[in-house]
């Protein structure tokens, strides 16, 4: 099993005497919540039927009024699905990024390459080294962005080569839709695009599992084909439907992460040696540090001790990851007093 946030159970049980409750800051997750109306009785006796009200909701929200849509339930679903339905060959995938990709495509019979930034994934596509390529914009952990611009003429390039290009819009809509490759769907033009959004983590409600799918007609009912029957539950269906239409909501809540953003970032770079924030990164729903394992798993390890989950991502290529979610007006008091008190101890050891 990989390593992946939130796994607050694993936490208390390795520090069990770390204050309580813990702030779990391993997710990525919105601390503020679309505020859940209650659900009539009926939602929750109906059974699911193809929600046409939700997709029409999803194409409004994702400004994609000529994509075809799949709702799943989360964006997990589709991950494991789609290496699955395009044949074995060389993908590109990002060294640093959500690890389910690599294990889907490799687990499905495909070789995988791990390109560092942009510049060399153009290399590899210009080359023909790879023939499919994902991407994660933003991508998580490194808040790496790119533009949409270079993700339509890496599409093209791809679709001459018969490839296809995935692009795991997880964290996007924390952005304007000019940064998102959703509006560029059109079925006709962009036959091998293929666009994952995901509910939870923007609207702060990862227990929903719900998700969606943005591609050609064809490979949207391929995927069908393979998905359980009911996947998503018609009261997720319900909630979706309206909390896709909340404009006024989803301005409101990129207010806040833009804000709660830039105080991490400067709480961080505050109270962290120089040595450690050289290579801070602002990601819409986190701040991220990389760097030497030893010093970031220490840090790590002395925020757990009180009670402050963040997630470590270990090594690659000679560089680790510690990946600070956002927290709530609270939790950002209680993870100044945490820094604080590591740096203060830091001192001491370094007088010692």
């Amino acid at each position: 099993m990989l390593n992946h946030g939130g796994q607050l159970q694993r936490a208390q049980i390795q520090y069990p005497n770390a204050p309580r409750p813990w702030l779990d800051l391993s997710t990525g997750i919105a601390p503020w919540s679309w505020p859940v109306p209650s659900i009539p009785v009926e939602v929750w006796q109906r059974l699911p039927e193809e929600g046409h009200d939700l997709l029409l909701a999803a194409k409004r929200c994702y400004q994609c009024p000529n994509a075809d849509l799949l709702a799943v339930s989360g964006s997990q679903v589709a991950i494991e699905k789609i290496p699955t339905l395009i044949a074995a060959a060389d993908v590109a995938v990002p060294l640093w990024g959500y690890a389910e990709h690599q294990k889907a495509w490799r687990a499905a019979g495909h070789h995988l390459h791990f390109y560092r930034n942009a510049d060399e994934l153009s290399e590899w596509i210009d080359a023909g080294r790879v023939q499919h390529v994902v991407v994660i914009n933003p991508n998580n952990p490194s808040a790496d962005a790119i533009a949409v611009s270079q993700l339509k003429f890496w599409q093209q390039q791809l679709h001459k080569q018969q490839g296809v290009l995935v692009i795991d819009e997880a964290f996007a809509d924390s952005l304007s839709c000019q940064k998102s490759m959703a509006p560029q769907l059109d079925g006709e033009s962009t036959p091998n695009l293929i666009v994952l959004r995901s509910v939870g983590k923007f609207f702060g409600l990862a227990g929903l599992r719900l998700g969606f799918v943005l591609a050609a007609q064809p490979f949207i009912e391929q995927l069908k084909a393979v998905l359980p029957l009911w996947g998503v539950t018609h009261p997720a269906q319900w909630l979706g439907q309206r909390l896709l239409i909340d404009t006024q909501w989803h301005q409101q809540q990129r207010r806040r992460i833009e804000q709660t953003a830039t105080a991490l970032h400067n709480l961080l770079r505050e109270n962290l040696t120089p040595t450690m924030t050289n290579q801070l990164r602002v990601g819409p729903l986190f701040v991220s540090l990389f760097g030497e394992r030893s010093s970031l798993y220490y840090l790590h390890q002395t925020m757990a001790e009180q009670g402050i989950l963040i997630r470590f991502f270990e090594a690659q290529q000679g560089q680790a990851g510690l990946r600070f979610g956002l927290p709530d007006k609270q939790g950002l008091i209680r993870l100044e007093a945490a820094l604080r008190s590591q740096k203060s101890r830091s001192i001491e050891l370094l007088l010692d």
